[in-house]
């Protein structure tokens, strides 16, 4: 009797349990479908293999790699690296007959940092062009990370050898961080641990979003919101630019020798300045223009060919030209508009 009334306990208790561990289930997967909606984590994220150690650079991308991005709104973006490095199609260095040839260099906004290739602002400019029937083909030799030096030490070492017709470079403001080569290449790696513990959080988040979320709530306990991130980090890019100081001097000496080297191997060279939204008026800032006046000034002095993107970026509509909480990186819609007017500019020029 005994015996029997205790079985029934354990069987009740076991219902219960099981009751317990249904409901805590059911719970987790109604959490997981919202969080699925609702909640999105910025950022792209590069992988690992991506990259290789260059003693001219601290770094280029892996010839041969084929990946995608990280982050979860653009894992299926793919990245394809060519033969010789570059996130492109194979070139070879012997131009062909009749075509002109343009080479693009430039840090992740060039690059395209999660968007497809073809819709970055380099293959947005040879589409625009082939549609114009020009008979063109444009070089992509982003890299992100890159900064003002390595656009010199790469043309110099790799990107003279394809005998452009037009050189074109994209700026950010914090193009003008001078690089330390010898910790670059420790540096692009800095949010991928060699451990693996990265690679494995973001393997988790992508098929567990209530980690992902439970993660980085964790993480904005200890450190600031991604606006203020942006903001802080664009004020210290900001007074790079300042009249006098080392790094502006350093890029103006980099603009020079860039236009030099162009030159004498017969190209054009063009500097494209992209804004940060920092800088956009309905942000209030109109006031914090002062990189882009001493780059012009600069440019103007020089006989350089320069021109400021904030034109066509700076509307009230501007985030519909960005990633996702981005202030510098481009989506589609953002390449699209930069490609039209730089194919207007090259054009107007006379250059193809």
């Amino acid at each position: 009797m005994f015996s029997w009334m205790m079985a029934r306990v354990r069987r009740g208790k076991m219902k219960n349990v099981l009751l317990l561990v249904g409901t805590i289930v059911f719970c987790l997967i109604i959490m997981e479908v919202a969080a699925r909606i609702v909640y999105t984590k910025p950022g792209y994220g590069y992988p690992s293999e991506l990259f290789v150690e260059d003693e001219i650079t601290g770094f280029r991308y892996n010839p041969g790699t084929e990946t995608w991005f990280l982050g979860a709104l653009y894992n299926d973006v793919s990245i394809r690296i060519n033969e010789k490095g570059l996130r492109d199609e194979d070139h070879a260095y012997d131009k062909e007959e009749g075509k002109a040839r343009i080479i693009g260099m430039g840090d992740s906004v060039v690059f395209g940092s999660g968007v497809p290739v073809e819709k970055t602002v380099l293959g947005e400019l040879e589409d625009d062009l082939l549609g114009r029937d020009y008979n063109v083909e444009v070089i992509k030799a982003g890299v992100n990370h890159f900064a003002l030096d390595q656009y010199l030490y790469v043309y110099r070492d790799e990107m003279y050898k394809y005998n452009a017709d037009v050189i074109v470079v994209g700026i950010t403001l914090n193009d003008a961080e001078v690089t330390n080569i010898s910790e670059a290449y420790a540096r692009v790696r800095g949010g991928v641990d060699e451990d693996g513990f990265e690679n494995m959080r973001i393997m988790v988040s992508k098929w567990c979003r209530i980690c992902s979320f439970a993660y980085n709530l964790v993480e904005e306990v200890d450190e600031p919101s991604r606006e203020a991130y942006n903001k802080a980090y664009f004020n210290q890019i900001y007074t790079l630019w300042s009249e006098g100081s080392d790094e502006f001097e350093r890029a103006k000496e980099v603009m020079d020798e860039l236009r030099d080297a162009a030159t004498v191997d017969g190209a054009k060279i063009l500097f494209m300045i992209f804004p940060y939204t920092n800088q956009f008026s309905v942000q209030g800032g109109a006031d914090k223009r002062m990189p882009q006046e001493n780059i012009l000034k600069f440019c103007k002095e020089e006989g350089l060919n320069c021109i400021d993107l904030m034109d066509v970026l700076d509307k009230e509509n501007y985030k519909e030209y960005y990633l996702f909480m981005d202030n510098v990186h481009l989506n589609e819609r953002g390449h699209e508009v930069v490609a039209e007017k730089l194919v207007k500019e090259l054009i107007d020029r006379g250059w193809l």
